[in-house]
């Protein structure tokens, strides 16, 4: 298995064309931004993490869509950082 970078979601990123629930890349993508957002936060769990980015777009953890998880967690942290 591949280890997963920015780098690689980056690129992927650029070249994706499938339809949002088909779209495999997503998730290197999505946990990319997660584990860079984890390591800078190792106190909280993984459900922490993911119960606050759907209470702050105001949806239950269930329904937040990938590509918003991803987002929000380039806001919180920035690839750059």
């Amino acid at each position: 298995m591949d280890t997963v970078t920015d780098t690689t979601a980056v690129e992927a990123e650029e070249v994706t064309t499938e339809a949002p629930e088909t779209d495999t890349i997503r998730i290197p993508h999505t946990l990319a931004r997660l584990e860079r957002y984890w390591m800078k936060n190792p106190e909280l769990r993984l459900g922490q993490i993911l119960g606050n980015i759907a209470s702050e777009e105001g949806v239950d953890s269930y329904f937040v869509d990938d590509a918003t998880v991803a987002r929000k967690l380039e806001e919180k942290v920035p690839s750059w950082n």
